[in-house]
């Protein structure tokens, strides 16, 4: 399932909306560290859990409820939004905050996450998984100047710890399922605002579940610079982000903004979020033959702190507490018939 999407700060044309999402214990190696909202593998990890292997997000419901929807091919139907909006511009002294990283910079993202989920087949829970991993990205900032700045990226460590409550054959398909992503490179355009501009995905590989793969990094990397006003601001001051994301389910979310500290390029916000799905299920995928899958609804509550460096795009610490709820439908062929699952999961997150 999408475990993604806590800032989304794409700012593409407008489209009214809202959006946020989830990151996980988050500790960096390098050039000091620095948390994200974690991308859980679309769906990859929660495969491993399930009765028939790998799964991956995404649908529309069915008339009959033991026959499965039709399959879609994850692509999404809206474009992500985001908008800044300042509330309270705090206190004098105050000042516009914009980035403008020093080319070279380097950094080593950690992005951890540790998801519980019941399976329950006919009401009745047949299965407890838990799922954690680790995923470690490189990131280099290449390009840089008053507008915008680029920094190249690429998945460098995946790990995927033995769970004393799953047997090792469990984590062992959970670990074939997120080998992919090493593979994965790419680039990241961001404005002086830290709103993402463009996203470059390389090597995710073809279908449902690397088009999932790559949506998760993306808006794991979205969220590594902390979203700025337009106007200047001092201590105190608040402001708002408001998304809207796809991913098989539409997220809609609010992600409101304290300053508690600013000195010089350096600053310290308190943030809350709040990201809910549309009623309506996603449309369904096919991750592969006898197998699809069926996004049903997503909520994500929660809030923290996150510290930011003006000269750096990709700097400081970031702490945060978040609650997912998230449920999707599975049906999988077996010889005997086809059996419908559904998947709860409970995802609390903590990063820094």
């Amino acid at each position: 399932a999408p475990l993604a999407c806590t800032f989304t700060p794409t700012r593409p044309e407008p489209t009214v909306g809202t959006a946020a999402s989830p990151a996980g214990d988050a500790s960096g190696e390098g050039e000091g560290s620095e948390g994200g909202n974690a991308a859980t593998p679309s769906g990859d990890a929660v495969a491993s859990a399930t009765p028939n292997g790998s799964a991956a997000p995404t649908a529309a419901p069915a008339a009959d409820p033991s026959q499965p929807p039709p399959c879609g091919d994850g692509t999404p139907k809206l474009k992500p939004h985001a908008e800044i909006k300042l509330i309270d511009a705090g206190g004098e002294p105050r000042q516009q905050l914009r980035y403008k990283p020093r080319v070279g910079t380097t950094k080593t993202l950690a992005y951890q996450l540790s998801t519980s989920m019941d399976v329950k087949q006919n009401g009745k829970t047949a299965q407890k998984a838990k799922v954690g991993f680790t995923l470690y990205i490189g990131a280099r900032v290449v390009q840089s100047d008053d507008e915008r700045s680029r920094f190249e990226f690429k998945v460098t460590k995946l790990e995927v710890p033995d769970s004393p409550d799953m047997p090792k054959s469990f984590t062992a398909g959970v670990r074939k399922e997120l080998a992919a992503w090493k593979n994965v490179s790419g680039a990241v355009v961001v404005d002086a605002q830290g709103m993402t501009q463009d996203v470059e995905v390389k090597g995710a590989g073809k279908g449902a579940m690397a088009a999932g793969r790559a949506n998760d990094i993306r808006v794991a990397l979205e969220q590594t610079p902390n979203p700025l006003p337009e106007e200047p601001v001092g201590v105190g001051a608040k402001w708002e982000l408001a998304t809207v994301v796809d991913t098989g389910l539409v997220l809609r979310g609010r992600t409101t903004f304290e300053l508690v500290s600013l000195k010089n390029d350096r600053g310290t916000v308190r943030f809350t979020i709040d990201q809910k799905s549309d009623p309506e299920p996603g449309p369904a995928v096919c991750p592969k033959p006898g197998l699809v899958v069926q996004p049903v609804s997503w909520h994500a509550t929660g809030g923290g702190e996150r510290t930011f460096e003006l000269g750096r795009l990709i700097a400081g610490s970031y702490k945060t507490d978040l609650q997912v709820l998230n449920d999707s439908h599975i049906w999988a062929n077996t010889r005997l018939n086809k059996q419908s699952v559904t998947i709860g999961m409970a995802t609390s997150m903590s990063s820094r």
